[in-house]
C-alpha cells in the first residue's frame, strides 16, 4: 500500500504529528525527508531513519539540530555551507519608520485541509534544536566550505525542501522546543515579563575559559554502567540541558543500523561531574522507543513512542516514578490525562509527582469526544484521539488541548494496517480548550487554536483562514490570521502573519510586558497590547524566499535574527538590534544568535566554532572566543566539545 500524497505531505508539516508515523513516511516517502528532518518532534527512531537515507540534502538540515537522545549514528555530510565573516559592528543609523503594512489574503492562494497544531508544536521542553554539537570530521564541518553547494533553486524538489526544513530548523533553534523565544531584561539586568528560557544564558561578561571537562571515555564508562553493551568505538554524545543540569545521552548504533544501545548520564554543569545514570529502556518496561529529558521548566520526564506511558525522574538521584493512561501526555512536568465521561463530556486531571492538582469537566461538542472511548492502539492512520501542547513562556501557564473527531480511514497507507474495527481521527474540526496548568481555569474553549496569553487578553490563531501554497504536496509559505480575545471572549483585535510551511504562527509573536512583537517573514512590527489597530511601528526585514525572521527582547532593544538563502542556495544569517521605542536600526552583524545572558548578545560564526558578545545598545564587541572543535549551548552554559568529544563547560573568569 503507499500513502496519498496529500496526506504524507500534510502530515509532514503537522508540528503535532507523532515521530512513530514520520518514521514510516520517511519509509515510505523518502522524498518527504528533507522537510521531516526539520520536524520539532525528532526523536531516536525517527533520527535513524533518517539518517539511513544517507542523504546530503537530509544531513544539511540534521546538522543545524541538536542531536536527539539517539544520536545521529554517523557523522553527517551536509552541502557545505557559505562562509560569512563576523565583522566588528558599524555605527548604528536610524531607521525610517514606514507605514503600517495591512495584508490581506490573496484570493489565487488554495486554501488547505485544516489539521489539529499544538500551540508549542507538541514539543515543549525538547532538547534544545540549536547549534548542533556534531563531531563529523573537522574538513567537513567547516573547511570544505564552497564544495558541493547548491547550484540553483531548480536543483530539484528535494533540496527545495531541504531549504525550507533548514530554514524552519533555524526558526525551531532560536523558538527552543516551538513555543517563543522572549527573553526580557530591564536595564540593571532584572527580569521583566515573562522569561523564555531557550536563549537564556548565565552571565559572560568577560572572554570565557574551560572550567571542566567531561572525558568521552569517562562519559561512556558511566553509560556502560547501567548499559553493558554500549560501544565506545561507535557511540556518540547528544546534550539535554536546563539550568545548570545536563542530561548526556551515550547512544552507539549496530552496523545495521537498526537498533542502538544507550544510557543516560545527568551532568552537573557546574562541576562537570556525572551525579547519576540510567537506562531509559528499563524505566518504562515493555515500552518502545522510551525518549527521556527536559519536559518544562526543569522536569525531567521519560515517555514511551505514543505517549501513553510516562515517568518522573527525581533530578537528585535520577529514581523513575511512572504513571500511565489512555490518553495521557506530559506537559510542562505535568501529567495530564483526558478521559470520556459521557457523549458531550470530558474529564482533565492534571497529577505533578503523583499529587492531584485538580480536575475538570467539560462540556464538548459530542463528535468530539467520542473517540476518546477508543484506546491509542485502535487507531489507524497514524491518528490520536487528543493531543496536548504548552508554550515555553515562565510566565505563563496556558496549555492546550485538541480533541478530534472521528474520520474516515485510507487505506493507502504504507506500513499502516487498516482492519474493518479500525479508529481514525478527522483532518479537520478539531475542538481547543485552553486551560491554566496550574489551577484548571478554563481561559477559552472552541474552534480556534490558543498560542499565547497577553494579561487578560488570549492570541488565538484562526485556522479556517490559513491559506498556503504547496508545491508537488509540500507546504512552502502560508499567510494566517490570529485573533486578539479579551476576557469575556470578544475580539479586539486581528493580525495577518507570513509564515514558511504549513501556518501555524505559533513562533511569531515574542511579549515583552504590553509591547507585542510581531516576526513576519518581510518584517517586524510592534504592537501595544490594547491598541490592534495598527502597530506602533513597522521595519522591513525581507527574509526572501524560504526566509524567517525571529527574535528575542533584551534591555530596551528588539534582536532580531534572520535566515535567508542566496541565489546559489546558501545560508545567509544576521543579527540585528532595533530600538524598541520606534524601530531605529542600532547595530547588525552576520552571524548566528546563541544565547543572551543579562547584559550581552552571544553569536555564533556559521562553522560553529568563533563566538562573540555585543552590547544589545550598541551592537560594540565585549569580546572574542575561538574554539578548538564546536560550540553548543546546554542550559544556561555554553559548551565546547572536540573532535575527540571531549566536552568542556566556558565560563568567565
Amino acid at each position: 500500500m503507499s500513502m496519498t500524497t496529500d496526506e504524507a505531505a500534510r502530515l509532514s508539516a503537522d508540528p503535532t504529528t507523532d515521530p512513530e508515523i514520520l518514521r514510516r513516511i520517511v519509509v515510505a516517502r523518502p522524498d518527504l525527508a528533507p522537510v521531516i528532518a526539520q520536524h520539532p518532534r525528532l526523536d531516536g527512531p525517527l533520527a535513524q531513519a533518517l539518517v539511513a537515507l544517507d542523504d546530503r540534502a537530509v544531513d544539511t538540515v540534521l546538522a543545524w539540530r541538536q542531536p536527539p537522545p539517539g544520536g545521529w549514528g554517523r557523522d553527517l555530510v551536509p552541502e557545505a555551507l557559505g562562509v560569512h565573516a563576523m565583522p566588528r559592528a558599524t555605527s548604528p543609523e536610524p531607521a525610517t519608520t514606514p507605514s503600517p503594512r495591512v495584508t490581506e489574503p490573496p484570493s489565487s492562494v488554495p486554501a488547505p485541509q485544516q489539521q489539529p497544531r499544538a500551540a508549542s508544536g507538541g514539543y515543549e521542553g525538547r532538547p534544545d534544536l540549536s547549534n548542533s554539537a556534531v563531531f563529523a570530521d573537522p574538513e567537513v564541518r567547516g573547511d570544505a566550505a564552497g564544495a558541493g553547494q547548491v547550484e540553483s533553486k531548480k536543483a530539484g524538489r528535494g533540496r527545495k525542501a531541504a531549504l525550507v526544513a533548514g530554514i524552519t530548523a533555524a526558526c525551531v533553534a532560536l523558538a527552543g522546543a516551538g513555543g517563543w523565544l522572549v527573553h526580557n531584561f530591564t536595564k540593571d539586568g532584572t527580569s521583566k515579563g515573562g522569561t523564555n528560557t531557550t536563549l537564556e544564558l548565565q552571565p559572560y561578561p568577560s572572554q570565557p575559559k574551560a572550567t571542566w571537562t567531561l572525558k568521552f571515555e569517562d562519559a561512556v564508562a558511566a553509560a556502560q554502567s547501567v548499559n553493558p553493551d554500549v560501544d565506545p568505538t561507535a557511540a556518540n554524545l547528544s546534550w539535554d540541558a536546563y539550568g545548570d543540569l545536563a542530561l548526556v545521552s551515550v547512544t552507539s548504533w549496530s552496523g545495521d543500523d537498526e537498533s542502538a544501545d544507550s544510557a543516560t548520564i545527568a551532568v552537573d554543569l557546574t562541576s562537570g561531574k556525572v551525579i547519576w545514570t540510567l537506562n531509559p529502556t528499563q524505566v518504562l518496561p515493555g515500552s518502545k522507543d522510551v525518549y527521556c529529558g527536559f519536559f518544562g521548566v526543569g522536569v525531567i520526564t521519560c515517555t514511551d513512542a505514543n505517549q501513553t506511558k510516562a515517568a518522573w525522574i527525581d533530578q537528585k538521584t535520577g529514581t523513575p516514578t511512572q504513571f500511565d493512561g489512555d490518553w495521557v501526555e506530559v506537559v510542562r512536568g505535568v501529567v495530564l490525562k483526558t478521559e470520556y465521561v459521557s457523549d458531550g463530556q470530558v474529564k482533565l486531571t492534571a497529577e505533578e509527582s503523583g499529587k492531584r492538582l485538580w480536575d475538570l469537566s467539560l462540556s464538548v461538542p459530542v463528535e468530539n469526544s467520542r473517540l476518546l472511548t477508543h484506546k491509542p492502539e485502535e487507531f489507524a492512520n497514524f491518528t490520536r484521539a487528543v493531543s496536548t501542547s504548552s508554550t515555553d513562556d515562565e510566565s505563563s501557564d496556558l496549555v492546550t488541548v485538541a480533541l478530534a473527531k472521528e474520520g474516515t480511514c485510507q487505506t493507502d497507507y504504507s506500513g499502516d494496517t487498516v482492519t474493518a474495527d479500525s479508529v481514525c481521527a478527522a483532518s479537520d474540526g478539531q475542538y481547543y480548550i485552553g486551560v491554566s496548568l496550574k489551577t484548571g481555569k478554563v481561559r477559552y474553549s472552541g474552534q480556534y487554536l490558543p498560542l499565547l496569553d497577553v494579561g487578560n487578553e488570549l492570541i488565538v490563531q484562526d485556522e479556517s483562514k490559513t491559506q498556503t501554497t504547496v508545491s508537488d504536496g509540500e507546504p512552502e509559505m502560508s499567510l494566517s490570521t490570529a485573533l486578539v480575545l479579551n476576557a469575556n471572549g470578544e475580539q479586539t483585535g486581528s493580525i495577518n502573519v507570513h509564515s514558511v510551511g504549513g501556518g501555524w504562527i505559533g513562533g511569531s509573536f515574542a511579549v515583552n510586558g504590553s509591547d507585542v512583537a510581531v516576526f513576519d517573514t518581510d518584517s517586524v512590527s510592534l504592537y501595544e497590547a490594547g491598541k490592534w489597530g495598527q502597530p506602533s511601528w513597522t521595519i522591513s526585514s525581507i527574509a526572501g524566499e524560504y526566509g524567517q525572521n525571529t527574535g528575542a527582547v533584551l534591555q530596551d532593544t528588539v534582536i532580531v535574527f534572520t535566515t535567508k538563502y542566496d541565489d546559489s542556495g546558501n545560508n545567509v544569517y544576521s543579527v540585528v538590534g532595533y530600538d524598541v521605542r520606534n524601530g531605529a536600526e542600532r547595530w547588525r552583524e552576520d552571524a548566528r544568535l546563541l544565547g543572551i545572558d543579562d547584559n550581552l548578545v552571544i553569536l555564533l560564526s556559521d562553522l560553529d566554532r568563533g563566538i562573540k558578545a555585543v552590547s544589545p545598545d550598541t551592537g560594540l564587541e565585549a569580546w572574542s572566543y575561538e574554539a578548538d572543535g564546536t560550540i553548543t549551548r546546554a542550559g544556561k552554559w555554553i559548551i565546547q566539545c572536540d573532535w575527540q568529544k571531549n566536552c568542556s563547560g566556558l565560563k568567565s573568569p
